[in-house]
This record gives C-alpha cells, structure tokens and sequence, in this order.
C-alpha cells in the first residue's frame, strides 16, 4: 500500500438485489409473462434488502471486511478511506411526455412504474448506508473513524436522466448520462427480424437482446431491408453512466475524500437562522443536556465562522441558544397542524415558518408514525411528510429544506419499516429538488447497536453527535450550491440570539 492517502472506490449492491432482471423484465421486456416477472424481480428485490433476513446487510458487512483486511492497519488510521457511491436514479418520474413511450417497444414507462423503479434505486441507497454505518460503529474502538463513507450523486443527475423535460422520444440523447441502446456493435441483416422473442432463454442477456432489437426493427415496416444499427450486447449497458455520469460520481467521492473530519466540511462564514423540526429526537430526548444535535452542530458550525441562530416556538436544552420546533411523542400530521396552527400551544406564534423566517430547516420526522405496524399507516408516511414540505416551501419559498433519513431502530421489525420509508422519503425529496426547490437529504451515520442509542430509538450523546455531523455535511452541500438565501437578522425571535451551549 503506499504511504500517502489511499483511496478505494466500492462499487457494490446492484447485482446482488437482481438489478439487471428488473430492468429487463420491467423496461426492456415485451415477453408476455414480463407483467409478472417485473412484480416478482422487485419483491425479490426487497426480500433481499429486508434487514430483518440480514441478507444484504451481511453481504456488505464481508464485503467490507475484505476490503479492510487489503489495508495496514497504519494506513486506516491516519489517511484511508473507503467510499462507496450510491446510485443514481434512473428517470424523472414526474414528466408526462413519457407516459406512452417505451424502450424496444417494452413496457410503459408510466409515472407510477417510473416511481416504483425509484423506489428500489432508493430504497438500495438507504440499505447500503445502513450496512456502512452498522460496519463503522463495530470498528470504531480500532479507530477507523471517517475510513469508510457512503457518497450520494443523485442529485448531481438531476436534469440527466431518462425521460427528462425537453428529451426528444428515444433514447439517443446528449443530456442524458446513462447509457444509450445506439451502438455500432453486432448488425443483424433483414432476414434476422423475427415475429416474437418466446423461446429465447431470457436469463442470457445477449440472445435477448438480439432478439429484441430484431422484433424492434421487424415491427417497422419503414426498417424493412435496412441493417440493424442497434448494438444488442449494449442493451444491459443502458443504465450504466456515460462519462458525463462517471464524473458525477467522481465529484461525489471526492467530496467525501476530502470533507473529514466534521469541522472541515461544514459551511464557512454564512448567517444561518436554523429551524429544526421534528419530534423527540429533535427535542433532545435522552442527551444529557438536553441539546440533543443542536448543541454539537452548533459546535461544528461556530468552528468554521458561521452566524448561528436557532429558531422556533419551543426551547428546551441547557445552551442558550436553544430554540427548536421538536414535539415528543408526535407524528407527522400533528406537527405540521401545530406549525402552521393560527394558535399554538405556547399561545406565542400563529405561524412558525413565517413568524421566525429561518433561511434553513432541518427535518427528522416519522419515527413516532413509523413505531407501530399499521396504526398510523407507516407505508405511506413519507406522502406526509411530502405535504409537509409542500407547506412549508409554501410558506418560505426560498428557504433551504434539508430533510434526514430516519435513523434506525434496535427493533428489527420497525428497522425494517424505516429502511423502506427512507427509500420512499428519498423519493419525495429528489421529486421537489427535480422541479427547482432547495431541498437535499442527509444521511446522519448512526447505527443501530448501543454505541449510538440510549434505548433502541433515541440517540445517545454520542448519537446526537453523529447527526449534528451529517446535518453539516448537508448543509456544506446546500451552501457549495448556493442555496443559503441571506438570514433576515431584523426578526424578533421569541428568544434573543445569544450564543451557543
């Protein structure tokens, strides 16, 4: 190994959920059992991302260890550092050109089938973040802290994907950074159409992807006697970047290379009026200051010369500047009615967002809708908290909405329904960044073992500091952008700034 910085890049998680069958049995297929093969290859998908089977997590977990097995210890400790990027998703699942369009006359690419692939992509992400997190907190007394990081690129991509505004029919577009199905590979002559693809073996992709593009060609009368111009052997090749997507993930491991530790990547010398929302992880509950991630991201961000002022209708913790809109043991819709409530509990704000004018509002919220199985409709949680958003962008149009992925639980059960609502959520998120609203996710590195939790759900101290350290991460991200509108240092707070803890 040598002795400077050393870099590895994991690529990893795709093939082991099947990827490559729910791409051609849900896009590319015409077969006519394809309908039940693409339900069967995304449950399959899932069955396998299920935390409760431990399955995938596990095979990160040795994928992992391997990898550090490669590395002196020495390395690990001072400059090391393992990243592994997350996916990107395919289409935008918003566009109604798409409705109608297919690729080799496969499936619809229908808004609702358009989100139910984004909801695999995303639910993979969050698993992947999960398994890394779990393996950093087994390590963490070997002092491998920061050595191995997950890199989000999704929305690097946005404006990039299939099915984007302003991409023409077809799939031969500049702007779109997956691969194209045009290649000059293998022709077929006109006497190689056929009429269906039935008896091809659909596990060996090269087959049918010939035969696919030769029904293509032959169901096109215009085509007839023409060379095919279609490389079949790139077909599984179509959702695989192209450079412009190579450098996307590029950018994004190299912002997780260079931004460690905590107090390197936060925002430098920005005025920040700070909302935090959300429930009694927001509150503090447990920490034993009651600061809860307020106290220590204040510490993060006052490091690297940034104005911080905490805002809202609530204060609890034992630092001064101590306001939150945290509500313990609420859920989601109880929230949002007691911010935008025309009277509020504390008889003091007829509307937190427009009374306190925060430039930045961090969301965790869902644990309490996600705590039973179906009392409080978990499945479709993260609609919820996309209406909140809605209201809130109502509210304050140019503020910057950062929004976490829940952290996980000691309870195998309720992990599971997290993972699959940060998926979900994750969804929300990249729908209202793809129409031109500031918002990002964060992903806070906690696992789900003792060393970051004090009774299963809430955070410990030392889990309180894991989430101060991805909100600042993401608000780096939001302030690289320029999202950070000017703090209007003119409002009347309900309690005057006066420092940190």
């Amino acid at each position: 190994m040598p002795t400077s910085s050393t870099l590895v890049v994991v690529s990893a998680g795709a093939d082991q959920i099947g990827l490559a069958e729910i791409v051609w049995a849900c896009i590319l297929s015409d077969f006519p059992d394809s309908p039940g093969r693409c339900n069967n290859a995304i449950q399959n998908a899932y069955q396998i991302l299920d935390v409760r089977s431990a399955t995938f997590q596990n095979s990160m977990l040795r994928l992992y260890d391997a990898i550090f097995a490669k590395i002196p210890i020495e390395e690990i400790t001072l400059n090391a550092r393992v990243i592994h990027p997350l996916y990107p998703n395919f289409f935008n699942i918003d566009t109604d050109w798409c409705e109608g369009q297919s690729m080799f006359h496969g499936k619809n690419l229908s808004k609702a089938l358009r989100r139910q692939l984004a909801e695999v992509i995303y639910t993979l992400n969050a698993a992947i973040s999960l398994a890394a997190n779990r393996w950093l907190a087994v390590h963490e007394t070997h002092r491998i802290i920061g050595a191995l990081k997950v890199a989000s690129q999704d929305a690097l991509w946005d404006g990039h994907r299939f099915c984007e505004n302003g991409m023409p029919p077809g799939w031969v577009e500049p702007s779109a950074w997956f691969s194209p199905v045009i290649g000059n590979g293998n022709r077929a002559v006109a006497g190689d159409f056929v009429a269906n693809c039935d008896g091809v073996d659909k596990g060996n992709w090269e087959n049918v992807g010939k035969c696919a593009v030769s029904k293509w060609y032959g169901l096109d009368p215009a085509r007839q006697g023409q060379s095919i111009d279609v490389d079949p052997n790139l077909l599984h090749h179509t959702f695989h970047p192209k450079l412009p997507g190579h450098r996307a993930t590029k950018d994004a491991v190299f912002k997780e290379f260079k931004d460690y530790p905590a107090d390197k990547f936060a925002p430098i010398g920005q005025k920040l009026r700070i909302m935090p929302i959300g429930d009694s992880i927001t509150y503090g509950y447990l920490s034993t200051t009651g600061n809860g991630y307020r106290g220590p991201l204040y510490e993060i961000l006052s490091k690297a010369d940034n104005s911080i002022e905490f805002v809202g209708t609530k204060h609890d913790g034992n630092m001064v500047n101590n306001a939150h809109n945290g509500y313990p043991g609420w859920r989601v819709n109880e929230i949002s009615a007691e911010i935008f409530s025309a009277s509020s509990t504390d008889g003091r704000s007829p509307n937190a967002i427009v009374d306190q004018k925060p430039n930045v509002i961090l969301l965790h919220i869902c644990t309490n809708d996600l705590n039973s199985d179906s009392l409080f409709e978990p499945d479709t949680a993260s609609e919820r908290v996309g209406v909140l958003i809605d209201r809130l962008f109502s509210a304050a149009p140019d503020v910057t909405i950062i929004v976490a992925q829940i952290i996980p639980a000691n309870d195998p059960e309720v992990r599971a329904r997290i993972l699959r609502h940060n998926g979900r959520l994750e969804m929300e998120v990249a729908r209202r960044r793809g129409a031109g609203r500031k918002i990002l996710s964060a992903i806070l590195p906690l696992n789900y073992k003792t060393v970051h939790l004090s009774d299963g759900l809430h955070p410990n101290d030392a889990g309180y500091q894991k989430m101060a350290e991805g909100w600042a991460a993401a608000l780096a991200d939001a302030s690289r952008r320029g999202w950070i509108s000017p703090a209007d240092t003119g409002v009347d707070a309900l309690k005057p700034f006066n420092g940190g803890s």
